[in-house]
């Protein structure tokens, strides 16, 4: 995973960067493959949060 970003529209209060946090953090991803070649490949992963008023 070498390049993480947001897209839509931002929701502030640092949960973009925390989102970018996260998915930083995951495992490495196997490379997508097409015809016998490794090509670059764009994925969308949903990231929801849920915030308590405490």
């Amino acid at each position: 995973m070498s390049q993480v970003k947001t897209v839509g529209a931002a929701k502030g209060g640092g949960l973009e960067e925390e989102a970018i946090r996260v998915v930083s953090k995951m495992p490495k991803w196997k490379p997508g493959k097409q015809n016998g070649q490794y090509v670059a490949v764009y994925f969308n992963l949903p990231v929801s949060f849920h915030l308590n008023n405490n």
